[in-house]
């Protein structure tokens, strides 16, 4: 749907169209504030219209699918090479996406994303060892991942 049609509608009203296009950019996910805001001068309708797919392809991505269990594991996309920590020592790596985990495990800052100090327990790929992934390095949402029991 084009945001630029409520936009220019002279018919409608300022009210109206204002809360016409909260409601739109509520529905993609935009702020009100940016929805509320008219183009500035000498701006074009297609100029707002990138910013607002923009906006809306960054929401789209911020919502990343669930990890999901196969075959008695729990299986993750993750960024490939996955370096794996323990104690603060890289000891492996993944090299292989998706990767299968075990669960996870809140402790120390694991570099920032959704969850800054989530760490995803697996098995590396080159010497076999088990290791913590950091949670920024998982691309899917790992809250679906059981807890580690340690």
């Amino acid at each position: 749907m084009n945001l630029m049609h409520f936009a220019n509608f002279g018919a409608v009203g300022s009210s109206l169209k204002v809360a016409a296009l909260a409601a739109v950019a509520a529905t993609l996910g935009l702020s009100a504030c940016a929805a509320q805001s008219d183009s500035p001068e000498g701006q074009s309708p297609a100029a707002d219209e990138k910013t607002a797919a923009a906006s809306s392809q960054q929401n789209v991505e911020a919502a990343a699918a669930p990890c999901w269990q196969s075959g008695g594991k729990w299986w993750c996309n993750n960024r490939v090479p996955t370096y794996l920590y323990q104690n603060d020592a890289r000891v492996d790596q993944l090299n292989t996406n998706p990767s299968w985990f075990y669960c996870r495990k809140e402790a120390g800052s694991s570099g920032g994303g959704p969850h800054p100090n989530r760490w995803i327990k697996t098995i590396g790929d080159v010497a076999g060892v088990v290791g913590y992934a950091r949670d920024i390095d998982i691309a899917s949402e790992t809250n679906s991942l059981p807890v580690c029991n340690e």
